[in-house]
């Protein structure tokens, strides 16, 4: 059986493998065949792929890793045209969406000047200036505020702000120091901090109308233009939109709408961990198995999705969080990480991890969707599921959450709760370890 992490560097690996935490918490998914001795072999095409900035830095597409695996006994010549459609298209899609770098219109020219993209947007913030962006940023910002309204604001893409100020506390260079010092540099103990989370909050559009006021989009003569107008009191720096739940899904579903133009179907998209996306049947007869991982260490795998055919699937969980002690509830713990709930302005608390999948939702949508399943309990969760099934649009989910943990000690103790809706049980392989319930709806 192969592994994703059969290729990547070690760097990559911290990226999308299993993160272990001191909590003993661990979250993630991986995507690779099941076994398969008498069946072909996959490879991963596209993996090496760099994008580089204007101060020549080199990065990953979407900070992650995004590859396409592929049968390996198919020709050469088809192998190497799923690569060249992924060099020739995914470092554009990257650089559209990139909040954090600037870019040269021609890396050879650098007289042509930066192009226009995502960075440049949430820097016109309040200027009152109409930007003309990529036929693809706009794509992506029209489906961002139609979820981010459809969703009641638990997918929010104007959170850009809110989720550098945990990303500042939870990533690996700081997490030791925030698990430390947390009574410092948690808003819940301390007034200060919290001050800054509520003011960041305050500022954040969540009804239809702020949605509409606070970001333009129009189409004129085959161009298309953005403008990011002043909203309420934000002063820039304050507020700032992110593509990072939705940009993925929305190169999977670009990706393999080329590669489906050319028949190149004998394989899957893995954006990250995240967004997954097969193409089509699976070499074997059994379909494409795809584990699950469990949040935490009482289970490695929460239960594994084996399908045949064409589909999508996204993941979010709490991916390189952090436990720290409850100031509300004397010994009790909380975790923080990267999943802000835009109605509170702190990390989700409702679920340690959602898997979604359908075969007729786009992977962009499912991505934004699974962010908003965690920030929603269960009932509101089925409420917004109810809204795709109504247009008989299929949509499975599994809520995965542990139960009784115990943060005192290393050893295994509660168990691992998947509730899924009715239906997920045709596509799901059960592990020894969870405990499994049917939502009742």
């Amino acid at each position: 059986m192969k592994k994703i992490t059969d290729f990547l560097t070690p760097k990559e690996i911290v990226v999308v493998s299993v993160s272990v935490l001191l909590s003993g918490l661990l979250v993630s998914s991986i995507f690779w065949s099941g076994e398969q001795p008498a069946h072909s072999e996959y490879i991963y095409l596209g993996y090496d792929i760099n994008i580089v900035t204007s101060e020549d830095e080199s990065i990953g597409p979407f900070d992650s890793v995004y590859t396409v695996y592929y049968e390996k006994d198919r020709p050469a010549s088809e192998k190497a045209q799923v690569q060249e459609i992924l060099a020739e298209n995914v470092p554009g899609l990257h650089k559209a969406f990139d909040r954090h770098h600037d870019y040269y219109i021609d890396n050879n020219n650098h007289a042509l000047g930066l192009m226009t993209n995502l960075k440049t947007l949430n820097e016109s913030f309040g200027s009152g200036e109409t930007l003309e962006i990529s036929k693809d940023l706009y794509d992506i910002l029209v489906l961002g505020k139609n979820l981010t309204i459809s969703t009641g604001g638990a997918f929010n893409m104007f959170i850009g702000e809110l989720s550098d100020y945990w990303n500042d506390r939870i990533t690996a260079d700081y997490v030791d120091d925030y698990r430390t010092n947390y009574q410092t540099m948690d808003p819940d103990w301390n007034p200060v901090e919290k001050a800054k989370v509520d003011r960041l909050k305050s500022v954040l559009p969540m009804t239809e109308a702020e949605i509409n006021e606070i970001l333009t989009l129009s189409v004129s003569d085959g161009h298309y233009y953005a403008r990011y107008n002043a909203f309420k009191d934000a002063l820039p720096g304050e507020i700032s939109i992110t593509l990072g739940g939705i940009a993925k899904g929305y190169a999977n579903d670009i990706i393999s709408e080329l590669l489906e133009e050319q028949g190149l179907t004998h394989g899957a998209i893995y954006g990250g961990g995240s967004s997954l996306m097969a193409l089509g049947d699976h070499d074997s007869d059994e379909g494409w198995d795809i584990p699950v991982e469990s949040p935490t260490f009482q289970a490695d795998f929460a239960f594994d999705i084996v399908r045949q055919g064409v589909f999508n699937m996204s993941t979010s969980g709490g991916y390189l969080g952090v436990w720290i002690p409850s100031a509300t509830v004397p010994g009790d713990y909380v975790l923080r990480h990267h999943i802000i709930d835009p109605r509170t302005g702190y990390p989700s608390l409702y679920h340690m991890e959602v898997n979604i999948s359908s075969a007729d939702i786009s992977n962009a949508e499912l991505d934004a969707l699974s962010t908003a399943f965690i920030c929603l309990n269960e009932a509101d969760g089925l409420e917004l599921r109810q809204q795709y099934r109504s247009v008989e649009k299929e949509l499975n989910v599994a809520w995965i959450n542990p139960v009784d943990l115990n943060f005192s000690t290393s050893e295994i103790t509660g168990y691992v709760l998947v509730r899924y809706t009715a239906g997920y049980e045709q596509f799901m392989v059960r592990r020894d370890l969870p405990h499994y319930e049917e939502v009742a709806e």
